[in-house]
């Protein structure tokens, strides 16, 4: 990223850079988890290729943005990230990677993008979700007791264990889980039609709320080339399996341009 275009991102509350690239080759869009937020890909920018510039997005209410409300509905999102998504993706192709909540959000902002007609990202990477359009076999969580809610996380892997077993942690993350949970449980994609995006499912082996399966049915909503891989770990290989997901993502944005 440009010196001057990481200062524009920087002016938008949705998108954190982490580092300049003069003349990026392509621009990755990160999507961050339920309780998550952008600096959780802040490795990211040193440990891929130097002429990839990482742009993360991050929602409302946690991280620079805790002031603000947190958002519990897709339509009030996507009104707002759908402009600063297109014109942060200017100049250079793009590729989107969301895990968990956030493959679905990078889901449907290519679908919108698709509808308006806008560039797509070259490839979108959706990790640890299953496919839209599958039915949603469990029971919705958010509006569980604390207790119970807390119990549902650590029977799924929703949660970091590290979270999970500080109180006063979780007293703070709570709020912002519940709201995304229920943003998640919401959420209703506008399009099933399959798009002209290739896309690429992550999974983990000991994930037991995202089956193969599921992961596997991602392929429905492509018009491209499609794969799957799979990782040791639970819902958060992500963070135990980080160096091999780094690594394919880097072999899967080699050849583009």
């Amino acid at each position: 990223m440009s010196t001057q275009r990481l200062q524009q991102a920087a002016k938008s509350p949705w998108l954190l850079g982490f580092r300049a690239v003069s003349n990026p080759r392509l621009r990755l869009f990160c999507f961050h988890h339920a309780g998550g937020n952008a600096g959780s890909y802040r490795s990211w920018a040193t440990a891929l290729p130097s002429d990839i510039e990482v742009l993360a997005v991050q929602l409302p209410g946690r991280g620079t943005r805790f002031k603000e409300p947190l958002l519990t509905r897709r339509t009030p999102l996507l009104d707002a990230l759908l402009p600063v998504i297109t014109q942060a993706a200017s100049g250079a192709p793009f590729a989107f990677f969301g895990h968990s909540l956030g493959a679905l959000i990078a889901f449907d902002v290519t679908c919108a993008l698709h509808a308006a007609r806008a560039s797509l990202p070259r490839l979108l990477i959706a990790s640890a979700h299953q496919a839209p359009g599958l039915p949603d076999t469990d029971e919705p969580l958010h509006a569980l007791p604390d207790a119970d809610f807390v119990a549902a996380l650590r029977r799924f892997g929703g949660m970091p264990q590290a979270v999970l077993q500080q109180p006063e942690l979780m007293e703070l993350v709570l709020p912002i889980l519940r709201a995304d949970f229920e943003l998640s449980e919401s959420w209703r994609t506008a399009s099933d039609a399959p798009l002209p995006v290739s896309i690429t499912a992550l999974g983990g082996l000991a994930d037991v709320s995202v089956s193969e399966t599921a992961l596997e049915a991602w392929r429905m909503h492509t018009q491209r080339d499609f794969s799957r891989h799979m990782f040791p770990g639970d819902h958060f290989f992500l963070q135990s399996s980080e160096r091999a997901v780094i690594d394919l993502i880097a072999r899967a944005v080699a050849h583009i341009e």
